[in-house]
């Protein structure tokens, strides 16, 4: 039990960081995104590519608009 709980943890924590350092302003933005972010890191080839890609162009685009809607709504 305590090397599943052990395990369990480790993949979430690892999984997690992955996620929040590479895809922290992807979730933010959106959450569509987050699932795509995962799946991107996992094949190395569409990592620099497809990230390189939407990280200026999606971020740029949602970061202040996205933004500015929801800060006074």
């Amino acid at each position: 039990m305590t090397i599943a709980t052990s395990g369990l943890l480790t993949i979430a924590t690892s999984s997690l960081l992955t996620i929040a350092v590479s895809g922290l302003l992807t979730i933010a933005t959106s959450g569509l995104l987050t699932i795509t972010t995962s799946g991107l890191l996992n094949s190395s080839k569409w990592s620099p590519d497809y990230s390189n890609k939407w990280s200026l162009d999606y971020s740029n685009m949602w970061s202040p608009d996205y933004s500015n809607k929801w800060s006074p709504d």
